[in-house]
């Protein structure tokens, strides 16, 4: 079985890691992680008037579902995504740890540091998937529909130019999410990583 060792500091003990198993602990944390976003979500919705379960709606619809299929559809690539996602992050991390030897400052064992971690983790997946996802895929669908005289989505009674004119509202508000979602998996991977990817160590 293929290990990965590195030293945390000088007074820690020398861990080694499973990489399957470590990916499996990741998956687990964002799949965890995910319900945490959907919660919010559906709750932020209800607040701003919008049926429960928009948000997945247009992203069901944007993956050419209809109907409830846009919904369930929406709502399984937002889990499928944060599992893959915390597969890699864990991946990620432990790799950053062996190569670098950051003695501990970017500790996956530790859970609080972990979740520190997991704060600039929730900005860069802000930053670099829920940006372009956004701008270069939702908004320009949602403009062609508008354009094309649809003023409602397919699948719920939701005005396309309502949710155009939000579209920055719902970027900047989303980044406190992702901030909560980056925390949330940090700490929920060094728990599971430490329970379940650990094979072994030895005292330096």
């Amino acid at each position: 079985m293929l290990r990965w060792r590195w030293v945390m500091s000088m007074s820690e003990p020398l861990y080694a890691f499973s990489i399957a198993r470590t990916m499996y602990a990741g998956a687990v944390a964002g799949f965890i992680a995910s319900w945490y976003v959907t919660v919010l979500l559906m709750a932020s919705e209800y607040e701003i008037g919008f049926p429960m379960g928009t948000f997945y709606t247009v992203i069901g619809e944007v993956a050419g579902f209809r109907g409830a299929d846009a919904l369930y559809a929406g709502l399984a690539l937002h889990i499928l995504t944060s599992t893959v996602v915390g597969s890699l992050s864990a991946l990620l991390l432990v790799t950053i740890l062996r190569h670098w030897r950051l003695r501990g400052k970017v500790c996956i064992v530790c859970s609080y540091r972990a979740a520190g971690v997991g704060l600039i983790l929730g900005f860069i997946i802000w930053l670099v998937l829920f940006l372009p996802v956004t701008f270069l895929i939702v908004e320009p669908s949602l403009a062609s529909r508008a354009a094309g005289d649809l003023s409602m989505l397919y699948s719920t009674s939701v005005s396309v130019s309502a949710l155009l004119s939000m579209v920055w509202v719902i970027t900047v508000s989303a980044l406190p999410y992702h901030l909560g979602y980056g925390a949330t998996l940090g700490y929920l991977m060094s728990r599971l990583v430490r329970r379940m990817a650990i094979t072994g160590r030895a005292n330096i």
